[in-house]
């Protein structure tokens, strides 16, 4: 699959990159730095200890380079600094054999209000479509998070019905979860906004 082959996305302020060994301590520095807000959101986040982050790291490294992961995270970097400042990628709801490609992303609180997450979900999009050649890109979204909502509506994600059926598909520690979820969806690049990425391989 292509998509074990990125080596980095860059946009004009932003490096997205799979993981790395040793991310483990910026990583978990921004999100306990943004616990708080996290924790409203991300499950992942109710158990912010360096261990658990240097597992998960260490974990989707190695399924990166064995080509087995159902994750595709990447850490956000602030290109001016190379500081890690979120994550982001393609989340366990991706479809690889459909074309189909979900982002999920979350950013530290200290750089929020930058119009940043629009931008790396932007190119993330882009990559999807242009690269991987993606049928379609999806973000599930809390109904309550205004915020990655309007992420969503900036770049054009049109809000999609869910099936009954695909609602049973999901795994069962994210049931209670799923009917608080909204679906957003791109079939395409028209009309996203303009943006200068590039990707390396």
């Amino acid at each position: 699959m292509r998509i074990y082959n990125l080596q980095k996305i860059e946009t004009p302020h932003i490096i997205l990159r799979p993981l790395q060994m040793g991310d483990e301590i910026s990583l978990n520095e921004c999100i306990n730095y943004s616990l708080e807000s996290l924790q409203k959101w991300m499950p992942w986040a109710q158990n912010p200890r360096l261990a658990t982050t240097r597992n998960f790291v260490h974990t989707e490294v190695a399924n990166w380079i064995a080509k087995s992961g159902k994750n595709f995270p990447m850490n956000v970097i602030e290109k001016s600094t190379k500081k890690i400042i979120g994550g982001s990628g393609f989340n366990e709801d991706t479809l690889i054999d459909k074309g189909i490609y979900t982002i999920g992303y979350w950013l530290d609180i200290r750089y929020r209000g930058q119009g940043l997450v629009t931008e790396f979900v932007n190119g993330l999009t882009r990559y999807a479509f242009e690269h991987l050649h993606a049928q379609a890109v999806h973000i599930r979204i809390d109904q309550a998070n205004n915020k990655s909502i309007a992420v969503a509506n900036r770049l054009g994600f049109i809000p999609t019905p869910t099936s009954h059926q695909e609602d049973l598909n999901i795994n069962t520690s994210k049931q209670a979860i799923q009917k608080d979820m909204l679906l957003f969806t791109r079939n395409n690049i028209s009309l996203l906004p303009p943006l200068e990425v590039s990707w390396y391989e």
